[in-house]
C-alpha cells in the first residue's frame, strides 16, 4: 500500500512568490507591447504551480520516493534511514515549506522534506524501520 504525503507549504514563500512575480508581472504588462509581459511569466507562473502541485513524498513498499516535479526524484531504501530530524537549513530542497525534516540516509546522506502531517510520516517509516531516531 502507498502511502502518499504532499508537502507543506509556507505561507511566507508563497506570499513571496506571488509578491514577487505579481510586481514584476504589473511593471512589464504596462510596457509595450502590452502581451509581453504574459509571454515571459505564464511559463514562470505555471511551473511554480506545477512545482506545488507535484511535490510529494511516497511510502511504497521498503520505499521513500521524493519527488518534485521532473528535477527530482530520489528513492531511499527505508531500511537505510538512521534519522528524521527537524532542520531549520534553507538549503535548496523537495520542501514547499521552512518546517523541514532532515533525513539522514545511507553512508552520508541526505535529504530535505516538509510533509503536512509530519508525525503520521515518521510513524509510517518507522513502521517499516523502528530503528529510526527521531524527536
Amino acid at each position: 500500500m502507498d502511502n502518499k504525503f504532499k508537502s507543506k507549504i509556507s505561507i511566507g514563500l508563497l506570499a513571496f512568490l506571488i509578491i514577487t512575480l505579481g510586481f514584476s508581472l504589473g511593471v512589464t504588462i504596462f510596457q509595450k507591447p502590452y502581451w509581453l509581459g504574459w509571454v515571459i511569466h505564464l511559463p514562470i507562473i505555471l511551473f511554480v504551480a506545477h512545482l506545488f502541485a507535484t511535490t510529494n513524498y511516497i511510502i511504497k513498499d521498503n520505499n521513500l520516493v521524493v519527488s518534485s516535479s521532473f528535477f527530482v526524484k530520489i528513492v531511499i531504501d527505508i531500511s537505510t534511514i538512521r534519522s528524521v530530524l527537524p532542520s531549520t537549513e534553507l538549503l535548496s530542497a523537495p520542501a514547499l515549506s521552512f518546517n523541514r525534516l532532515k533525513i539522514m540516509y545511507g553512508k552520508n546522506q541526505s535529504v530535505l522534506v516538509s510533509p503536512k502531517n509530519r508525525k503520521n510520516f515518521i510513524d509510517e517509516l518507522k513502521k517499516i524501520n523502528p530503528a529510526i531516531r527521531s524527536e
